[in-house]
């Protein structure tokens, strides 16, 4: 089934950039683990849901999103796939250019996986020098981090309160509650690293968990996403009386 938010031949992108639209949103993210009750594709369905309700209200087309990305320490969980970080850079320094050389200024990217941050940095920044295209990147989980607090009390983790809550919002049905294993915690403590990760569900604190309340859900994911919206006004806003 092809999704109604894509556009969906050249001419309709073309008759777009026409009228104003000069912002594409990329929904970045990977396929790796989220402990054993989410999907493998956690990390980009988020983005994406996040880019749906984000385009009409700041004219931005919506691209295909990325669905694999930097995944490292939980490559060795099933459906795990690996990218290396040249690889995924050089492959979005590519993608940044073709949005310029079809006609965008701006680039905004929502990333649904740590691992990616610093190639997207690196990526934009050699974009922009080339093609002088404007990159915005929202690690969503991060900027939302108070978000998270005042709803679960805890610091954004992976594939536990916030994350799961998400995917509730989105979708209650990719939730499987049954499958949850608390022996798949695992706490990310300073100072400490592991390679592979012995745990699918990393933790900043101990009391971050599941916390399976649907209307909760919602709650806390919409609120988030007004909290993006409200970052990508400001950063076209200023776009608009600034050179490039």
């Amino acid at each position: 089934m092809v999704e109604e938010y894509y556009i969906k031949s050249w001419v309709e992108v073309a008759e777009k950039i026409a009228k104003g639209y000069n912002t594409v949103i990329l929904p970045v993210g990977t396929t790796e683990a989220h402990g054993p009750h989410l999907p493998l594709s956690t990390d980009t369905l988020l983005p994406l849901e996040i880019a749906k309700r984000l385009s009409d209200k700041v004219r931005a087309l919506i691209a295909p999103p990325i669905h694999y990305g930097v995944t490292q320490t939980l490559s060795c969980y099933p459906g795990s796939i690996p990218v290396t970080k040249n690889s995924f850079t050089n492959y979005l320094y590519d993608i940044f250019v073709g949005f310029a050389k079809s006609g965008f200024l701006n680039i905004i990217v929502i990333n649904g996986h740590g691992g990616n941050t610093d190639c997207i940095k690196e990526a934009a920044e050699k974009a922009y020098a080339s093609s002088r295209i404007r990159v915005l990147c929202i690690d969503w989980w991060i900027s939302c981090d108070e978000i998270v607090k005042k709803y679960y009390g805890v610091n954004s983790g992976h594939g536990a309160a916030e994350e799961t809550a998400a995917v509730l919002a989105v979708d209650e049905k990719l939730v499987n509650r049954k499958l949850y294993d608390s022996r798949q915690e695992i706490l990310k403590r300073n100072g400490v690293w592991m390679y592979p990760s012995v745990g699918s569900v990393i933790k900043r604190e101990e009391k971050d968990v599941p916390d399976f309340d649907i209307q909760k859900a919602k709650e806390f994911f919409n609120e988030a996403c007004v909290y993006i919206e409200s970052i990508v006004y400001e950063f076209l806003e200023k776009a608009q009386i600034n050179p490039l």
